[in-house]
C-alpha cells in the first residue's frame, strides 16, 4: 500500500481484571482486541483476537525490550485454518537527542 497507513488505538488498565486492554482500529476497517498482565522481564505480550468482517483469528503481539532505548515487535495471526503466521515485525530505536513532543490538536 502507498502512501500514509492510519492506525488508531488506545490502551488502558483494568484494575478489577488487573490486566492492560488494548484496542488497535486499522486502516480497512478490521480491529484487534487484546490484553496483557504486563511485563514480564523483558517482553510485554498481549494475546487476543483481530477481528476482519466475519473472521475472529488469534492474535498474539510481543514486545521485546532491547536496553533502555530500543525495543522490537513482532505480531502473530492464526488464519482459520489454525497456522500461525508472522503478519508484521518491526525493531524501534530512540534517537539519539530527540525529545518527546505534545501534538498540537
Amino acid at each position: 500500500m502507498k502512501g500514509k497507513q492510519t492506525l488508531i488505538g488506545s490502551i488502558t488498565w483494568d484494575a478489577n481484571a488487573k490486566v492492560h486492554v488494548r484496542r488497535d482500529m486499522n486502516i480497512g476497517g478490521s480491529r484487534v482486541d487484546v490484553i496483557s498482565p504486563g511485563w514480564d522481564g523483558d517482553q510485554l505480550v498481549f494475546t487476543g483476537y483481530m477481528i476482519a468482517g466475519d473472521d475472529k483469528l488469534p492474535v498474539k503481539h510481543t514486545f521485546t525490550r532491547k536496553g533502555d532505548a530500543a525495543y522490537d515487535s513482532a505480531l502473530e495471526v492464526t488464519g482459520a485454518d489454525g497456522k500461525p503466521t508472522q503478519w508484521e515485525k518491526e525493531s524501534c530505536s530512540k534517537v539519539r537527542g530527540a525529545k518527546a513532543t505534545t501534538p498540537s490538536l
